[in-house]
């Protein structure tokens, strides 16, 4: 490319034919001959426009456009996290102009974020059409050769098979998370592992890697992201949806914001985040009031990825947790203290719990991007002292246990969903396609043979303690464990508060005790299923799959309705790729908990995957 002045002093670029040492001459005329003749078949306000063309004797072909002053998307983003309302805005112009090339029937074949340029007034122009393709065209590669971009390649595309328009829809698909999350989706160190993960076809949907993406954004993309080309939006209905998520502003303002996203992609946030805690406050205020308070947690979660601190978000969130929440039985002297520490220890194990879905969507240790996230409205900050401390202080650990627990599941409302449910329907396990409003599959046709996924992520990173550390609540870990050392010795047959006290080792970071004490839970209550379920945890942070499913399976044994251990199961299994074995225990777990978000996403992309999408999208209403 080389910079020109026209004859009017407009400045412009030249595109001359390069020497390659991978094309022959007539391959590369073709390719540039290619572009001059796609530029010149379209016109769109988001295609950079063709000016002059031509053939030099001693150069060959030529194209001629306006110089772009700006930056490619590569430049502007950076790798940078934007808000889904900025990924909006730079996603709609270029599936727009993606669109009119589909609807020439053309297929761009290369889109990255070097081939988008964006100018200072927020005007984006797709160019490099060099790679673009049309019907009638001649390919000029090997049979099986692999063109374009690899961490931009739709699986057909890595494969070498025959490629249509919804290699640019899977593209869009990767831009649009790649902004969003700072990473691709199927992203490797060396592009060979990059492109066995495309092959998989195995991610964490957009909104359980960034809380703060809708549910209609992450199913478009995880349409767009789809192993089947036949399962992907076409271009022009993905640029509809696009632009009709853009809510913010009008069609006359869209400009001037995508302008100031332009001139400060890191800053945007700030500049929507007052429009969309407002919206999603407002959104959660109408499913209160419709008595969907399950909905409206799920609008408030969202709102605080936007703005942690918001005072109005909190306090709906607490009225909306005490609307879901059961009447609480009158408390009374003589078994209060007891029935708090039974309710916080329980809330201990459930949240360890939880914590494995973290780590079955790769966020380990980190602040959760999506899904159940471990509360810090309160933390630990009482001295514990020894044996012999007094109820005050004792409570005031107690109290941050059962204050961690109120953000997570509750135990009695469980309990009771268990408890309506069975008097429902006594087959409720066999049910649960009914129960949340779903079509069943036919578990014959699922595979219990597809490709694994990405397992590395079930497991704790390098250094990081098999049971996050969060559980500890910020509470001081020495005296966080002599305190459950206590409570062992003092009721040594209580196998919760022993289990508890395990999981808390495990947190602090003294790996050998806490599996030990495991180890000897499993001798001495081998019929408990709290054992065996956390059993199933630890052992898939510590990479052992085979162990976990086993663990996990003797827990549901004991107990046929532990949602917990069937959901995780059910995750395990799906991304190991039995599908089939993970649709059953995924069902199951919805059947005793139909509220589990988690297990709700997993069906989803079963469902998903099936070609099943409204019974997906109902999944996450």
């Amino acid at each position: 490319m080389h910079r020109a002045r026209g004859a009017d002093g407009q400045l412009v670029a030249v595109k001359l034919l390069a020497p390659s040492a991978e094309l022959d001459d007539a391959a590369a005329r073709a390719r540039i001959e290619r572009e001059i003749r796609a530029l010149r078949e379209l016109a769109h306000p988001h295609l950079i426009p063709l000016l002059d063309s031509g053939a030099d004797d001693e150069l060959g072909p030529y194209l001629v456009t306006p110089l772009v002053t700006g930056q490619s998307l590569r430049a502007l983003v950076a790798g940078a996290r934007l808000c889904p309302e900025g990924a909006l805005l730079l996603a709609a112009p270029l599936a727009s102009a993606l669109a009119a090339m589909h609807r020439a029937g053309l297929v761009h074949r290369d889109v990255k974020p070097e081939n988008a340029l964006a100018q200072p007034d927020g005007q984006l122009l797709v160019c490099d059409l060099g790679l673009a393709l049309g019907t009638g065209d001649t390919r000029y590669t090997e049979e099986g050769a692999v063109v374009g971009s690899v961490p931009y390649m739709a699986p057909e595309q890595v494969e070498g098979r025959g490629v249509g328009a919804a290699v640019d829809v899977w593209a869009m698909g990767v831009l649009i998370y790649e902004w969003i999350t700072g990473a691709r989706p199927f992203a490797r160190d060396r592009p060979a592992e990059e492109a066995a993960a495309i092959l998989v076809g195995s991610f964490a949907p957009l909104s359980a890697a960034d809380r703060r993406v809708s549910e209609a954004l992450s199913g478009l993309v995880g349409r767009c992201l789809s192993a089947d080309p036949s399962a992907r939006p076409e271009m022009d209905e993905l640029a509809a949806q696009l632009e009709a998520m853009i809510d913010w502003t009008d069609d006359d303002g869209t400009a001037a914001e995508r302008a100031a996203l332009v001139s400060d992609p890191s800053g945007y946030q700030v500049r929507v985040a007052r429009f969309r805690v407002a919206r999603v406050e407002r959104e959660a205020r109408e499913a209160m009031a419709a008595g969907r308070a399950f909905v409206a947690l799920r609008q408030i979660d969202r709102g605080l990825a936007y703005a942690p601190d918001d005072p109005a978000l909190r306090a709906l969130s607490e009225q909306a947790e005490a609307s879901e929440a059961p009447a609480q039985l009158p408390v009374t002297p003589a078994h209060s203290r007891r029935g708090l520490i039974i309710a916080a220890l329980a809330a201990l194990v459930l949240i360890v719990g939880a914590a494995v879905v973290l780590a079955l969507v790769g966020h380990g240790d980190a602040q959760p991007r999506g899904g159940f996230s471990l509360p810090t409205r309160t933390q630990v900050t009482a001295e514990h002292s020894a044996p012999g401390a007094n109820d005050e202080q004792a409570m005031q650990m107690v109290g941050a246990f059962v204050d961690l627990f109120q953000r997570g599941l509750d135990v009695q409302q469980e309990e009771q969903r268990r408890a309506r449910l069975a008097a429902a329907n006594p087959s409720a396990p066999a049910a649960a396609e009914a129960l949340i409003g779903l079509t069943a599959l036919a578990p014959v046709d699922l595979a219990n043979d597809a490709p694994a996924g990405e397992l590395s992520s079930l497991t704790a990173t390098n250094g990081a303690p098999l049971v996050p550390s969060s559980v500890l609540g910020g509470a001081d870990a020495d005296a966080t464990m002599a305190d459950f050392d206590r409570r062992v010795a003092d009721v040594p047959s209580d196998v919760d508060t022993a289990v508890a006290r395990a999981m808390v080792y495990l947190a602090a970071g003294k790996t050998d005790a806490g599996l030990g004490m495991l180890d000897e839970l499993e001798r001495t209550h081998p019929e408990s299923a709290a054992v065996w379920r956390t059993r199933g945890f630890v052992d898939l942070r510590r990479g052992r799959f085979d162990d976990a499913d086993r663990a996990l399976g003797r827990a549901i044994e004991l107990d046929p309705e532990d949602a917990q251990s069937l959901r995780n199961r059910g995750i395990l299994r799906h991304r190991q790729g039995h599908v089939r074995d993970a649709y059953l225990d995924l069902r199951r777990a919805l059947a005793v908990s139909p509220g589990d978000l988690q297990a709700r996403r997993e069906l989803a992309a079963i469902y998903r995957n099936a070609g099943r999408p409204a019974d997906a999208a109902a999944l996450l209403r």
